[in-house]
């Protein structure tokens, strides 16, 4: 043991003889030597392999300490018996002892009567925190005010500002606590109470009532802690944040609480973290049922942050709470707020991409069929009341037409328009509801009411039709002759398409555009050949003139026939079997022209087949005659004059036959029926002078 105590001495001493500036200390009194003399022999024993307990080496320093004639050794093996004290009351303490730190606490007291020149910052210190733990605080503040007094740039002062910081504060001094922990904030980083201090630094100046500057130290600790890009926090950073946020909550509700909270997050230029500081003043609203509050501090984070990605979240958690809250007449406004702040026509939804949009989209969905049926029931319900609902209507429209805009993929499209077509219908927009009908029959074919919604678009169109300016009824009677043919072509499994194709063909006759009135009418023939006998009628009717019009009298006569063969008014029977003859005697006109007497002669002379007592088979037959005498037959011609004058003798187209017919057999030698001829004229005629030449 000896030699235990003698090298720890020997190595105490060699670090202890000079002075930090390299002066060598000369020994007074008696030397080393002399002073293991004194001590008693001991037993030489095997210096065991393990290393010496702590309590070997208090021993050995307690028996060298005071003995050496040098103070500043003395001292320093004072102090190192100190810190071992120390250690000693720290064991101590776990364990319960009573008293624990007051061998150490003594050891640093003996200390403070230190040699000329020796630093006293650490024994300070160590002292001060002794008394601390002690629950001696004035002792210990006493220490403190000495460190700092005394050593300003000892490396013991960040720390000391910091645990006389704490003092103050347990003890209410507030303002001067929060000047220590001012200075500790000063040093960021380069102390590790830097934390800690800005936090207790809050509490110092909410303590005054300094809320403001208690937010500026709270912010400030937020901001540190976020900035990290550690996920998750630690528990002690998590702790911090949240205790944080809870004086920032505390405060705001004592200032004008969101608008404090938006002038605070402009001037830190509005931080990532920003959200998370409404999310908590909002949520502690909430939870004391102050919901107005609650939508005010939501409402001012979408008014302060109109572009922010999380706005929509917001904007969507105002809804939220006015519904939890049951405040109803509120919501549908905030909804509306919704569409209009980050709908498809909004600045935010234009300066965002689909990433961001994708967030809220189903909200945006949710928000805009909302809106729409809201208002198209309210429409109704003022038209059952005989209230005026067209506003209303068209409110509807604006939303309806929204999300179509918005969703144009979405399987609900086809309804939205169906139902966009209805709106327009009952405000009086007639185009527009058309439109929309029209919409769903050429992009959702497949949708139920399909049929419906073009039916539905002629009845528009219709109605368009007779309220059309001049200047555009043209343009719209076209429209609505296509929509009819394409509604026949698309439903023709609806029982109204075999009137909707009739009436389509009938118009494009009315509009001389015969050709394709003519194949309208002749495929409805065709495709709905047990139509109602009435619609088969009127479209064998335009069959009938539009091939007339177009010069093809053959296929006008079949049609014609056609209809004489069902059942027909005697009014209309009339006119239909004049149009028949008409387009016989056409056909007769058409081979005349073509040079083809037998074609001509033929159709000319059947008229009487059809109605001999009309007109038009007189002049038929009389114009068949004409076309036989061009062609040089004065044989055949002899004879149609012969039957001419025998059907209709008293007409005056046969009055001047027996003066033709005696022509004819003179010219073909005929000599007895020319002047049977002549006798009779000079019989009969009336004018004197042909009487004397016949």
């Amino acid at each position: 043991m000896r030699a235990i105590v003698t090298l720890l001495v020997v190595a105490l001493v060699a670090g202890c003889a000079s002075t930090p500036g390299g002066k060598i200390i000369k020994p007074r009194g008696p030397n080393i030597a002399e002073v293991l003399a004194d001590l008693p022999e001991l037993e030489v024993k095997p210096v065991p392999a393990s290393k010496p307990t702590r309590e070997d080496v208090m021993a050995a320093y307690s028996r060298v300490h005071g003995r050496l004639v040098e103070p500043e050794a003395n001292h320093a093996i004072g102090k190192r018996l100190a810190d071992l004290e120390m250690a000693v009351g720290e064991d101590l303490d776990i364990e319960g002892a009573p008293q624990p730190y007051d061998r150490a606490i003594a050891r640093y007291e003996e200390l403070l009567d230190a040699p000329e020149g020796v630093p006293l910052d650490q024994i300070l210190y160590q002292l001060a925190r002794a008394y601390d733990i002690s629950a001696r605080a004035d002792d210990s503040l006493n220490m403190l005010n000495r460190l700092l007094t005394e050593y300003p740039e000892s490396t013991y002062v960040p720390e000391a500002r910091f645990r006389r910081a704490e003092m103050h504060f347990s003890a209410g001094r507030f303002q001067r606590a929060a000047q220590d922990y001012q200075f500790v904030v000063a040093l960021e980083d380069e102390t590790p109470y830097f934390k800690n201090a800005r936090y207790m630094l809050g509490w110092s100046e909410f303590k005054q009532s300094n809320l403001e500057e208690g937010l500026t130290a709270f912010f400030a600790v937020v901001d540190d802690v976020l900035s990290t890009d550690e996920q998750p926090l630690p528990q002690t950073e998590q702790q911090l944040l949240d205790d944080s946020f809870r004086a920032v909550v505390l405060a705001l509700q004592y200032l004008d609480g969101p608008a404090t909270l938006a002038d605070r997050m402009r001037a830190l230029e509005r931080p990532d973290w920003q959200m998370l500081a409404y999310e908590k003043l909002a949520a502690d609203y909430y939870e004391k049922e102050r919901y107005l509050d609650t939508v005010k501090t939501w409402q001012t984070f979408v008014e302060d942050n109109a572009l922010h990605p999380k706005a929509p979240l917001a904007q969507e958690r105002i809804v939220k709470t006015l519904i939890e809250a049951d405040f109803p007449s509120e919501v549908l406004a905030r909804k509306q707020e919704f569409v209009e702040r980050f709908g498809i026509y909004s600045e935010f939804y234009e300066e965002h991409e689909d990433e961001t949009r994708a967030e809220y989209t189903e909200t945006l969905h949710a928000y805009l069929t909302d809106l729409a049926r809201h208002f198209h029931g309210e429409a109704q319900a003022l038209q059952e009341d005989e209230k005026p609902a067209t506003d209303a209507y068209l409110t509807a429209a604006k939303w309806y037409e929204e999300f179509i805009q918005t969703y144009p993929q979405d399987e609900a499209v086809a309804e939205r328009l169906f139902l966009l077509g209805e709106v327009y219908t009952e405000a009086d927009e007639s185009m527009r509801a058309v439109a929309a009908y029209q919409r769903v029959v050429r992009q959702h074919l497949d949708y139920p009411k399909a049929n419906e919604a073009g039916y539905a678009a002629i009845l528009g169109l219709q109605k368009a039709l007779a309220e059309a300016p001049e200047s555009e009824v043209e343009i719209v009677r076209h429209l609505e002759v296509d929509a009819q043919i394409e509604f026949a072509l698309l439903f023709g499994d609806d029982p109204r398409a075999p009137a909707v194709q009739a009436a389509a063909a009938q118009s494009l006759f009315e509009m001389a555009r015969f050709e394709e009135a003519v194949d309208v009418a002749e495929n409805l023939l065709a495709v709905f050949a047990d139509a109602d006998p009435a619609i088969i009628r009127s479209t064998l009717l335009v069959v009938g003139h539009g091939r007339f019009e177009l010069a093809d009298f053959a296929a006008a006569e079949q049609a014609y026939q056609r209809l004489l063969a069902s059942s027909l008014e005697e009014a209309q029977r009339s006119a239909v079997e004049e149009r028949l003859l008409a387009a016989v005697y056409k056909q007769g006109e058409l081979a005349e022209q073509e040079a083809d007497v037998d074609g001509a002669v033929h159709h000319f002379m059947r008229i009487a087949a059809l109605d001999a007592t009309s007109e038009l088979a007189v002049k038929g037959h009389f114009d068949a005659i004409a076309v036989v005498e061009t062609s040089n037959d004065p044989v055949r011609a002899a004879a149609l004059l012969e039957s001419l004058r025998e059907r209709y003798p008293e007409h005056e187209l046969s009055s001047d036959a027996g003066l033709r017919l005696a022509n004819i057999y003179e010219e073909t030698g005929e000599w007895s029926l020319a002047a049977r001829e002549l006798s009779q004229l000079a019989e009969t005629e009336v004018d004197p002078e042909m009487r004397r030449q016949s």
